[in-house]
C-alpha cells in the first residue's frame, strides 16, 4: 500500500464551558481513524483547537470575575487534560486567540478585499441607549418568538430549539442593565457568498457524502445571502484591519484554528502551513464535524479557502448527535455527561469500546443508553476479551510464564486469522468501527471456544506438555485480538503488547508474530466490570427535581415495603444433615444461549470438571439479554439435584442466582482470580 500523508481536524469545541461526550464522541472517532491509518504505515496529523472567541466567551469571563484571556487559557488547560485521559492523541492542541490565528484571519481578509469579495451594509441592530452600545446577541435576552418561553438568548431558544435574529425578540432587554433597546442603524461587512455558488455546486458532491450533497445542493438552487462577517464592539476577538470598533464575526476565524495550529506544529520541523494547505499539496484533509454545522464547513469554509488559494479538504465526514437514554443532551433534563465527570467515575476504555461499537459512516444518532453500555462493555469487552488474557496469563503460571515450540502446523493455524485482519483493516479504512468490532468479536468468540474445548485446566494436572501448547496457541491468538483492538483501545493493548515484550507502536504487520519457547512477563489485571452504583451516578438529576424525587421515593419506601426484601420471612429451620445431603459444585459456563419458545429460560452447558459436562435450563432470561456474557463464567450448582425432563430438554442440575427476581436477579458466580477450578465442591 503506499504510503499517504493525511491531515485530519475535528470540530473546535468552544472555550466556554467544559467538554462533554458529544466532543468526546467526534474525538474518538477521529482518533480510532487516526490511529488505524499510522499502523497502515500512512504519514498522519491530528489536529485540533479551542474555540475562544465570541459574546459567550465575554459573559462567562464576567460571571466569574475574570478577563476572557483568562478563563480560555483555564479552559484550555482542562479540556487538554480531558482529552489525554480519553487517549485522544492530538499531534498539536492549540487556541484560536493566537498570534498565527490573527495573521491567518488578516491574511484571508485581505485576500477577500483584493478579489472585490466584501462590501458594506447597513442594517438595524439593537442598540442599549443606557450602556452606550451595539449588543450582540448573547447580550440580548426576551420572549422567544416562536413557544414565547421567556428569558430566552437573542439567537436562539433553549425550549424549542427555534433559531432567529435580536430583532425578533418579544420584549427584549439588555442583559447588563435589564433596558429595553432600541434599533438602531449600524454599517457591517459582508462577503460576497454568492460568488462561489457555481465553484459550490461542483464541489459538494465530490467532497461530502451523497446525503449531504443532496442537503446543501438545496441551497444552491437560489442565491446564496451575504454572509455577515463583523461584529460591533464589544466583542471579545480580533479587530478587522482598517475598521473602527468592529471585530471579526467567531465564525469567521474559527475555522482558520486548523491552517493556524497546522502551522504552529509544521514550524517545528521548519515548514509552513503551506506543506499542506497549498493547492499543489499531496496531503490528503478530512474533517470531522456534527450534523449542526454542514453550512459552515461545506459552503462558508470553502468559498473561504478558495478566496485564499488554498486546498480544500478531500472530505467533509459527518456524524449524528449524542443521546443520552434516548434523550437529547440537557442540563435541565438531568441528561447532560461532561467528560470530567465521566472520567472521575470509570476509565476512558469503556466508553472508547462502546462508541466503536455503535460507529458507521451515516449521520444517524447514537444512543448512549447506559444499561446497553454496561451489559455489552461487561458481557463483550470484560466478559470475553479481557477475561480471555485472564484465564490464559493465570494458566501460564503453571508453566513460569513460558510458552511452548509451536510445530509449523500450529503456526499455520495462526496465519489462517489473517483473514480476520484484511477485514478489519478494511472496516477501520472505511470508518465502519462497528463492523470491525464485530468482526473482532468473532475471533474472540473463535479463541474463548477453542480455549473451552480443549480444557486447558484440566491439561495442566492431566497432560502439562499439551496444556502449555494449548496456552501458547491461546495467547499468540489473544495476542492477534490485541492487534486488531489497538486503534480503539490503545492504552489497554499498550499494556497487553507489554506483557509479550513488544514496544509500541504496533503495526498491522505485528499481527503475523509468533510468540514460541520465551517468557511472558507477569501478569497484572486489566481492567474491571462497569458496577451499577458507578452507573447510577453518571446521571445527575436537576437540581429543581431532586428533592421532589428525594421526598416521593422516601413516601414510596414509607408506604409500600418491597415484599421481595422486606415482608419475605425466613423458611422453617432444617437440620444440619439437610445442608449435608446438597452436592454444590463449581461449574464453569461453556455455552449459554436463550431458549426458544421460553420467556425466562437460558440454556447453559457446563463442565464440572471430572464430572463431566452438564445441561441446565435457569430462569433467567430477564436478567441477561445477553446470555453470551455468561460464557466462562464460573458459577455453583446443586450437582446431585434429579435430572428433571423439561419441554424443551432434559435439566441436570440447578444454578443458584439471589436478588428478588425478573431482571434483579443475579446468578452467584467466584471472582475471577478464584483458585477454585470446575467440579470443586463447594464447602
Amino acid at each position: 500500500m503506499n504510503s499517504k500523508k493525511v491531515l485530519i481536524t475535528t470540530a473546535l469545541p468552544y472555550a466556554n464551558g467544559p467538554l462533554h461526550l458529544g466532543h468526546i464522541f467526534e474525538n474518538i472517532m477521529a482518533d480510532i481513524w487516526s490511529r488505524s491509518l499510522k499502523m497502515s504505515g500512512h504519514e498522519v496529523y491530528f489536529f485540533c483547537a479551542d474555540d475562544t472567541h465570541g459574546t459567550p466567551i465575554m459573559i462567562e469571563a464576567q460571571k466569574r470575575g475574570i478577563t476572557p484571556e483568562a478563563l480560555i487559557k483555564q479552559i484550555g488547560v482542562e479540556h487538554k487534560h480531558d482529552f489525554v485521559d480519553f487517549q485522544i492523541s492530538h499531534t498539536h492542541y492549540s487556541s484560536t486567540h493566537t498570534e498565527q490565528n490573527k495573521q491567518m484571519a488578516n491574511l484571508f481578509y485581505n485576500k477577500m478585499k483584493q478579489k472585490g469579495l466584501i462590501h458594506k451594509v447597513t442594517v438595524d441592530q439593537l442598540y442599549c441607549e443606557h450602556d452606550k452600545m451595539f449588543l450582540p446577541d448573547r447580550f440580548v435576552k426576551g420572549q422567544c418568538p416562536k413557544c414565547h418561553a421567556l428569558d430566552q438568548n437573542g439567537d436562539s431558544c433553549d425550549i424549542c430549539g427555534a433559531t432567529y435574529t435580536t430583532r425578533e425578540l418579544i420584549e427584549p432587554y439588555c442583559i447588563l442593565c435589564k433596558n429595553k433597546p432600541i434599533l438602531s442603524k449600524t454599517e457591517q461587512l459582508v462577503f460576497k457568498l454568492n460568488s462561489f455558488r457555481d465553484d459550490l455546486a461542483k464541489w459538494l458532491p465530490e467532497h461530502t457524502d451523497k446525503g449531504t450533497a443532496q442537503k446543501m445542493s438545496s441551497w444552491l438552487k437560489s442565491d446564496l445571502r451575504d454572509w455577515d462577517i463583523s461584529r460591533n464592539a464589544p466583542y471579545f476577538g480580533f479587530p478587522i484591519p482598517g475598521e473602527e470598533n468592529k471585530f471579526f464575526y467567531v465564525w469567521l476565524d474559527a475555522p482558520m484554528g486548523y491552517i493556524s495550529c497546522s502551522n504552529e506544529f509544521f514550524e517545528t520541523q521548519n515548514d509552513s502551513y503551506l506543506k499542506a494547505w497549498s493547492p499543489q499539496s499531496d496531503f490528503e484533509i478530512y474533517h470531522f464535524i456534527g450534523k449542526d454545522i454542514i453550512y459552515f464547513h461545506t459552503l462558508f469554509w470553502p468559498a473561504l479557502l478558495k478566496t485564499a488559494e488554498l486546498k480544500t479538504p478531500s472530505q467533509v465526514f459527518v456524524h449524528g448527535f449524542i443521546s443520552i437514554n434516548g434523550q437529547k443532551m440537557s442540563k435541565s433534563k438531568g441528561t447532560f455527561i461532561a467528560a470530567r465527570d465521566y472520567l472521575n467515575l470509570l476509565p476512558a476504555d469503556h466508553l472508547r469500546y462502546y462508541f466503536a461499537s455503535k460507529l458507521g459512516t451515516g449521520q444517524d444518532d447514537i444512543d448512549f443508553h447506559l444499561e446497553d453500555f454496561a451489559l455489552r462493555t461487561n458481557g463483550e469487552l470484560i466478559g470475553k476479551i479481557v477475561n480471555l488474557f485472564s484465564r490464559s496469563f493465570a494458566l501460564i503460571k503453571h508453566f513460569n510464564g513460558e510458552l511452548a515450540i509451536l510445530s509449523e502446523s500450529e503456526k499455520q493455524l495462526l496465519k489462517e486469522n489473517s483473514k480476520y485482519l484484511e477485514q478489519t483493516q478494511k472496516h477501520y479504512h472505511d470508518r465502519n468501527f462497528h463492523l470491525a468490532v464485530d468482526l473482532i468479536r468473532e475471533l474472540t468468540d473463535h479463541v474463548n471456544k477453542y480455549f473451552d474445548q480443549m480444557t486447558p485446566w484440566k491439561l495442566v494436572k492431566q497432560n502439562p506438555a499439551e496444556a502449555q501448547k494449548v496456552l501458547t496457541l491461546s495467547l499468540n491468538k489473544a495476542f492477534q485480538i490485541a492487534v486488531l483492538l489497538s486503534p480503539i483501545l490503545p492504552d489497554l493493548t499498550e499494556r497487553i503488547f507489554n506483557l509479550y515484550h513488544i514496544v509500541t507502536p504496533v503495526t498491522w504487520n505485528d499481527f503475523f508474530r509468533v510468540f514460541e519457547n520465551q517468557k511472558l512477563n507477569s501478569f497484572e489485571p486489566l481492567l474491571g466490570r462497569i458496577e451499577q452504583v458507578l452507573l447510577n451516578q453518571l446521571i445527575k438529576q436537576p437540581q429543581n427535581q431532586t428533592q421532589a424525587s428525594t421526598d416521593k421515593s422516601q413516601n414510596q419506601i414509607n408506604q409500600q415495603p418491597s415484599p421481595a426484601r422486606s415482608s419475605a420471612g425466613l423458611k422453617p429451620e432444617i437440620d444440619i444433615s439437610a445442608v449435608d445431603a446438597l452436592d454444590l459444585r463449581v461449574a464453569k459456563v461453556i455455552e449459554a444461549k436463550f431458549v426458544e419458545g421460553a420467556d425466562k429460560l437460558i440454556s447453559m452447558s457446563l463442565d464440572l470438571g471430572p464430572l463431566g459436562t452438564r445441561h441446565i435450563f435457569a430462569g433467567i432470561r430477564p436478567a441477561y439479554p445477553q446470555p453470551e456474557m455468561l460464557i466462562g463464567k464460573n458459577i455453583i450448582v446443586v450437582a446431585n439435584l434429579k435430572p428433571r425432563k423439561m419441554k424443551f430438554g432434559l435439566s441436570e442440575g440447578m444454578s443458584l442466582a439471589a436478588g428478588p427476581g425478573g431482571s434483579d436477579l443475579c446468578l452467584v458466580t467466584l471472582l475471577d482470580d478464584t483458585k477454585a477450578n470446575p467440579g470443586d465442591s463447594v464447602k
